[in-house]
């Protein structure tokens, strides 16, 4: 993935923020964030924004579990 992303941008690669919206999600969250953090993409050129969308389980509570220096977790109220 990566080589093919350094020719297309010249052999330069993007800062990329990857967005994922929760909402109930406390059974997948563990397997999304990991699989997002074990990419290939370098770690620096990217953020991880965990959006939960006013959930009624452990959602918001288990991203908060997580110490990736890139994750930012939000809460919508």
């Amino acid at each position: 993935m990566t080589a093919s992303l350094e020719v297309n941008l010249g052999g330069n690669l993007a800062f990329v923020s990857v967005i994922v919206p929760m909402f109930n999600e406390e059974h997948r969250v563990p397997a999304i964030l990991n699989a997002l953090w074990e990419q290939s993409y370098p770690r620096s050129l990217f953020e991880i924004l965990a959006i939960d969308n006013g959930s009624t389980d452990q959602t918001y509570k288990i991203c908060k579990k997580f110490t990736y220096p890139n994750l930012k977790v939000l809460r919508e109220l």
